[in-house]
């Protein structure tokens, strides 16, 4: 049992990996297709975020 356990949780770890990947893709063809309003929003928006995450994890450390 504990084998085909492991087996499972592989198979789920793939799979989840396949999603984030073709979610991945998708994002980018997206951007790539989207106009250039869009996509200068988008980044913004991607920036932003990022810059908060950053900030917390400086917090946190601090």
């Amino acid at each position: 049992i504990g084998e085909m356990m492991l087996e499972f949780f592989e198979s789920k770890i793939k799979e989840y990996d396949s999603v984030a990947r073709m979610a991945k893709i998708t994002a980018k063809i997206g951007l790539i297709s989207a106009p250039e309003s869009v996509k200068d929003e988008a980044m913004k928006d991607i920036m932003d975020t990022f810059k908060r995450e950053i900030q917390e994890i400086i917090l946190r450390t601090l």
